[in-house]
Protein backbone atom coordinates (compact mmCIF):
# COMPACT_ATOMS: atom_id res chain seq x y z
CA UNK A 1 0.00 0.00 0.00
CA UNK A 2 2.91 2.41 0.68
CA UNK A 3 3.70 2.19 -3.03
CA UNK A 4 0.23 3.54 -3.73
CA UNK A 5 0.72 6.28 -1.14
CA UNK A 6 4.02 7.22 -2.78
CA UNK A 7 2.24 7.60 -6.11
CA UNK A 8 -0.32 9.78 -4.35
CA UNK A 9 2.42 12.02 -2.96
CA UNK A 10 4.00 12.36 -6.41
CA UNK A 11 0.74 13.64 -7.84
CA UNK A 12 0.15 15.99 -4.93
CA UNK A 13 3.66 17.42 -5.15
CA UNK A 14 2.78 18.77 -8.58
CA UNK A 15 -0.15 20.67 -7.09
CA UNK A 16 1.14 22.05 -3.80
CA UNK A 17 3.73 24.77 -3.16
CA UNK A 18 5.82 24.72 0.01
CA UNK A 19 5.48 27.51 2.51
CA UNK A 20 2.87 29.80 0.97
CA UNK A 21 -0.80 29.90 1.87
CA UNK A 22 -2.73 32.45 -0.15
CA UNK A 23 -5.10 34.45 1.97
CA UNK A 24 -7.27 37.51 1.66
CA UNK A 25 -7.07 40.54 3.90
CA UNK A 26 -10.06 42.38 5.19
CA UNK A 27 -11.81 43.96 8.10
CA UNK A 28 -13.42 42.25 11.03
CA UNK A 29 -16.82 40.68 11.11
CA UNK A 30 -19.77 42.57 12.47
CA UNK A 31 -21.78 40.99 15.27
CA UNK A 32 -24.31 42.57 17.58
CA UNK A 33 -24.10 39.65 19.98
CA UNK A 34 -27.06 38.38 21.97
CA UNK A 35 -29.40 35.53 21.22
CA UNK A 36 -31.03 34.36 18.03
CA UNK A 37 -33.43 36.69 16.30
CA UNK A 38 -37.09 35.93 15.83
CA UNK A 39 -36.83 35.68 12.05
CA UNK A 40 -39.33 38.45 11.46
CA UNK A 41 -37.12 40.65 9.26
CA UNK A 42 -37.90 41.57 5.68
CA UNK A 43 -35.09 39.43 4.26
CA UNK A 44 -33.87 39.19 0.68
CA UNK A 45 -33.22 36.55 -1.92
CA UNK A 46 -36.04 34.30 -0.75
CA UNK A 47 -37.05 31.00 -2.26
CA UNK A 48 -40.07 32.27 -4.12
CA UNK A 49 -43.34 30.45 -4.59
CA UNK A 50 -45.01 32.31 -1.71
CA UNK A 51 -43.59 29.91 0.89
CA UNK A 52 -43.26 31.52 4.32
CA UNK A 53 -40.44 30.20 6.49
CA UNK A 54 -40.29 30.17 10.28
CA UNK A 55 -37.47 29.80 12.80
CA UNK A 56 -38.70 26.29 13.46
CA UNK A 57 -37.57 25.35 9.93
CA UNK A 58 -33.99 26.14 10.97
CA UNK A 59 -33.98 24.04 14.13
CA UNK A 60 -31.79 20.95 13.96
CA UNK A 61 -28.30 19.97 12.82
CA UNK A 62 -26.80 21.21 9.54
CA UNK A 63 -23.52 19.93 8.10
CA UNK A 64 -21.63 20.68 4.93
CA UNK A 65 -18.67 22.36 3.31
CA UNK A 66 -17.02 25.76 3.00
CA UNK A 67 -15.73 26.32 -0.56
CA UNK A 68 -12.98 28.98 -0.82
CA UNK A 69 -13.02 31.65 -3.50
CA UNK A 70 -9.24 31.22 -3.65
CA UNK A 71 -8.84 27.92 -5.50
CA UNK A 72 -5.34 27.51 -4.04
CA UNK A 73 -7.09 26.63 -0.79
CA UNK A 74 -8.97 23.44 0.03
CA UNK A 75 -12.57 23.03 1.17
CA UNK A 76 -13.35 22.76 4.87
CA UNK A 77 -16.09 21.04 6.81
CA UNK A 78 -18.63 23.02 8.82
CA UNK A 79 -21.70 22.40 10.95
CA UNK A 80 -24.22 24.43 12.92
CA UNK A 81 -26.71 23.22 15.53
CA UNK A 82 -29.86 25.24 16.19
CA UNK A 83 -32.34 24.57 19.00
CA UNK A 84 -35.34 26.72 19.90
CA UNK A 85 -34.16 29.41 17.52
CA UNK A 86 -30.69 29.69 19.03
CA UNK A 87 -27.29 28.51 17.81
CA UNK A 88 -26.02 26.10 20.45
CA UNK A 89 -22.93 24.66 18.73
CA UNK A 90 -20.85 25.24 15.60
CA UNK A 91 -17.41 24.37 14.27
CA UNK A 92 -15.43 24.48 11.04
CA UNK A 93 -12.44 22.48 9.86
CA UNK A 94 -10.01 25.38 10.07
CA UNK A 95 -10.25 25.37 13.85
CA UNK A 96 -13.23 27.56 14.70
CA UNK A 97 -15.24 25.97 17.53
CA UNK A 98 -18.05 27.99 19.08
CA UNK A 99 -20.97 27.83 21.49
CA UNK A 100 -22.75 30.44 23.63
CA UNK A 101 -20.17 30.06 26.41
CA UNK A 102 -17.26 31.29 24.27
CA UNK A 103 -18.81 33.43 21.54
CA UNK A 104 -21.18 36.30 20.90
CA UNK A 105 -23.80 35.00 18.48
CA UNK A 106 -26.34 36.83 16.33
CA UNK A 107 -28.75 34.60 14.42
CA UNK A 108 -31.57 35.83 12.21
CA UNK A 109 -33.79 33.79 9.91
CA UNK A 110 -36.67 35.51 8.16
CA UNK A 111 -39.89 34.48 6.49
CA UNK A 112 -38.21 34.37 3.07
CA UNK A 113 -35.75 31.74 4.28
CA UNK A 114 -32.75 34.07 4.51
CA UNK A 115 -30.15 33.13 7.14
CA UNK A 116 -27.86 35.76 8.65
CA UNK A 117 -25.44 34.33 11.22
CA UNK A 118 -22.53 36.17 12.86
CA UNK A 119 -20.28 34.48 15.42
CA UNK A 120 -17.65 36.50 17.26
CA UNK A 121 -15.26 34.60 19.52
CA UNK A 122 -14.75 35.92 23.03
CA UNK A 123 -11.40 34.10 23.16
CA UNK A 124 -9.61 36.17 20.48
CA UNK A 125 -10.07 33.18 18.20
CA UNK A 126 -11.84 32.88 14.84
CA UNK A 127 -14.98 34.81 13.88
CA UNK A 128 -17.40 33.53 11.24
CA UNK A 129 -20.35 34.95 9.31
CA UNK A 130 -22.77 33.05 7.08
CA UNK A 131 -25.41 34.57 4.82
CA UNK A 132 -27.57 32.26 2.77
CA UNK A 133 -30.99 31.03 1.73
CA UNK A 134 -32.86 27.83 2.57
CA UNK A 135 -34.42 25.81 -0.25
CA UNK A 136 -38.15 25.08 -0.45
CA UNK A 137 -37.54 21.45 0.56
CA UNK A 138 -36.24 22.79 3.90
CA UNK A 139 -33.16 20.56 3.73
CA UNK A 140 -30.38 22.73 2.27
CA UNK A 141 -28.91 26.20 2.78
CA UNK A 142 -26.51 27.87 0.33
CA UNK A 143 -24.74 31.19 0.60
CA UNK A 144 -21.52 33.04 1.35
CA UNK A 145 -19.05 32.71 4.23
CA UNK A 146 -16.35 34.89 5.78
CA UNK A 147 -13.98 33.70 8.50
CA UNK A 148 -11.56 36.04 10.22
CA UNK A 149 -8.64 34.09 11.68
CA UNK A 150 -6.84 35.11 14.86
CA UNK A 151 -3.78 36.08 12.78
CA UNK A 152 -5.83 38.55 10.74
CA UNK A 153 -6.10 36.46 7.57
CA UNK A 154 -9.48 35.90 5.96
CA UNK A 155 -11.22 32.87 4.46
CA UNK A 156 -13.93 33.93 2.00
CA UNK A 157 -16.11 31.77 -0.17
CA UNK A 158 -19.43 29.97 -0.39
CA UNK A 159 -21.04 27.29 1.72
CA UNK A 160 -23.54 24.48 1.49
CA UNK A 161 -25.30 23.10 4.55
CA UNK A 162 -27.51 20.02 4.46
CA UNK A 163 -29.97 18.98 7.15
CA UNK A 164 -28.83 16.03 9.25
CA UNK A 165 -31.35 13.33 10.05
CA UNK A 166 -30.03 13.26 13.61
CA UNK A 167 -28.22 10.59 15.61
CA UNK A 168 -26.68 7.96 13.35
CA UNK A 169 -26.65 10.22 10.29
CA UNK A 170 -22.89 9.60 10.07
CA UNK A 171 -21.26 6.17 10.23
CA UNK A 172 -17.55 5.54 10.68
CA UNK A 173 -17.57 3.52 7.45
CA UNK A 174 -17.58 6.89 5.64
CA UNK A 175 -13.88 7.16 6.51
CA UNK A 176 -12.89 3.83 4.98
CA UNK A 177 -10.27 4.08 2.23
CA UNK A 178 -7.37 6.32 1.24
CA UNK A 179 -7.40 10.08 1.87
CA UNK A 180 -4.93 12.63 0.54
CA UNK A 181 -4.36 16.30 1.10
CA UNK A 182 -2.23 18.64 3.12
CA UNK A 183 -1.38 19.74 6.61
CA UNK A 184 -0.08 23.20 7.39
CA UNK A 185 1.32 24.57 10.62
CA UNK A 186 0.88 28.02 12.13
CA UNK A 187 3.63 29.34 9.82
CA UNK A 188 1.71 27.99 6.81
CA UNK A 189 4.42 25.47 5.96
CA UNK A 190 2.82 22.66 4.02
CA UNK A 191 3.28 18.95 4.43
CA UNK A 192 1.59 16.51 2.09
CA UNK A 193 -0.41 13.82 3.86
CA UNK A 194 -1.97 10.52 2.88
CA UNK A 195 -3.76 8.15 5.22
CA UNK A 196 -5.82 4.98 4.92
CA UNK A 197 -8.54 3.89 7.34
CA UNK A 198 -10.27 0.52 7.49
CA UNK A 199 -14.04 0.10 7.77
CA UNK A 200 -13.86 0.55 11.56
CA UNK A 201 -11.95 3.83 11.34
CA UNK A 202 -8.61 2.31 12.35
CA UNK A 203 -5.44 3.59 10.67
CA UNK A 204 -4.08 1.09 8.13
CA UNK A 205 -1.05 3.22 7.29
CA UNK A 206 -0.15 6.83 6.62
CA UNK A 207 2.68 9.15 5.68
CA UNK A 208 3.50 12.84 5.98
CA UNK A 209 5.95 14.07 3.35
CA UNK A 210 7.83 17.31 2.73
CA UNK A 211 6.72 18.16 -0.83
CA UNK A 212 9.87 20.15 -1.51
CA UNK A 213 12.35 17.37 -0.78
CA UNK A 214 9.96 14.39 -1.05
CA UNK A 215 11.43 13.19 2.25
CA UNK A 216 9.13 11.35 4.63
CA UNK A 217 8.57 13.40 7.79
CA UNK A 218 6.49 10.79 9.62
CA UNK A 219 5.17 7.34 8.80
CA UNK A 220 2.40 5.53 10.62
CA UNK A 221 1.69 1.80 10.75
CA UNK A 222 -1.46 -0.27 11.21
CA UNK A 223 -3.24 0.51 14.46
CA UNK A 224 -1.47 3.85 14.97
CA UNK A 225 -4.80 5.48 15.80
CA UNK A 226 -8.53 5.29 15.23
CA UNK A 227 -11.61 7.44 14.65
CA UNK A 228 -14.62 7.35 16.98
CA UNK A 229 -17.51 9.77 16.64
CA UNK A 230 -18.12 12.11 19.53
CA UNK A 231 -21.38 13.08 17.79
CA UNK A 232 -22.65 11.07 14.82
CA UNK A 233 -25.42 13.57 14.06
CA UNK A 234 -22.85 16.15 12.92
CA UNK A 235 -19.84 14.01 11.93
CA UNK A 236 -17.59 15.24 14.74
CA UNK A 237 -14.66 13.16 15.97
CA UNK A 238 -12.87 14.50 19.08
CA UNK A 239 -9.41 13.96 20.58
CA UNK A 240 -7.82 11.85 17.85
CA UNK A 241 -4.26 10.70 18.62
CA UNK A 242 -2.15 9.02 15.92
CA UNK A 243 1.30 7.75 16.93
CA UNK A 244 4.13 7.75 14.40
CA UNK A 245 6.66 4.97 13.90
CA UNK A 246 9.27 7.45 15.17
CA UNK A 247 7.37 8.03 18.43
CA UNK A 248 5.91 11.37 17.37
CA UNK A 249 2.25 12.08 18.00
CA UNK A 250 -0.35 13.78 15.85
CA UNK A 251 -3.23 14.99 18.02
CA UNK A 252 -6.41 16.51 16.62
CA UNK A 253 -8.68 18.56 18.87
CA UNK A 254 -11.44 17.51 16.52
CA UNK A 255 -11.96 16.25 12.99
CA UNK A 256 -15.09 16.75 10.88
CA UNK A 257 -16.20 14.50 8.03
CA UNK A 258 -18.90 15.31 5.50
CA UNK A 259 -21.88 13.07 4.81
CA UNK A 260 -20.60 12.21 1.32
CA UNK A 261 -17.38 10.76 2.76
CA UNK A 262 -15.23 13.03 0.58
CA UNK A 263 -13.78 15.61 3.00
CA UNK A 264 -12.10 15.51 6.42
CA UNK A 265 -10.65 18.57 8.13
CA UNK A 266 -9.70 19.82 11.56
CA UNK A 267 -7.12 21.49 13.82
CA UNK A 268 -4.37 19.65 15.63
CA UNK A 269 -0.82 19.51 16.93
CA UNK A 270 2.14 17.55 15.58
CA UNK A 271 4.64 16.94 18.38
CA UNK A 272 7.54 17.96 16.11
CA UNK A 273 5.94 20.34 13.58
CA UNK A 274 3.69 22.27 15.95
CA UNK A 275 0.09 23.46 15.74
CA UNK A 276 -1.76 23.43 12.45
CA UNK A 277 -4.69 21.98 10.57
CA UNK A 278 -5.35 19.28 8.02
CA UNK A 279 -7.64 19.06 5.00
CA UNK A 280 -8.02 15.66 3.33
CA UNK A 281 -10.09 14.76 0.27
CA UNK A 282 -10.64 11.87 -2.13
Amino acid sequence: MFQNLSMTFSRLALLLTVGVLASCGGGGLTSTGGNAGSGSGSGSGGSGGGLSFSMGDLNGDWTGELIPDNRALIKRNVYIRVANGQLTDSAEGGGGDWDPSNASIQLDFNTQGFLDLAIESMLDDEDMSLEGTMNVALNQINGTVRILHADGTMFEGTFELRRSTGAGHFTIGLAEGVWQGQGSNSRDRFRVAAIEFDRDGVVVEAEVVNPGSSNTVHSYSSGAGSLVFADDAIGRIDNVVITGDDGSTLTFDFLLINDAGTLISGPGVDSTLGEGRVELTR
